[in-house]
């Protein structure tokens, strides 16, 4: 199972999500971000951050 979610902040949108590698996470960028920003979300203000998932909880599950 999978789930993303997008926040806007001041300094653009951020994309939280699990992804199996870095690759994926690299993939999906390069094909969400121009339709973003067709949209009209300002492109990122830098590298996308990455933090390991210590735990994973789905309500209801």
């Amino acid at each position: 199972m999978s789930s993303h979610r997008c926040v806007p902040t001041g300094a653009g949108p951020e994309i939280h999500g699990p992804w199996e590698s870095g690759e994926a996470m690299e993939k999906f960028g390069t094909l969400i971000m121009p339709i973003a920003q067709r949209q009209g979300l300002p492109p990122s203000s830098g590298p996308p951050g990455v933090s390991p998932v210590r735990r994973y909880r789905v309500s209801g599950a």
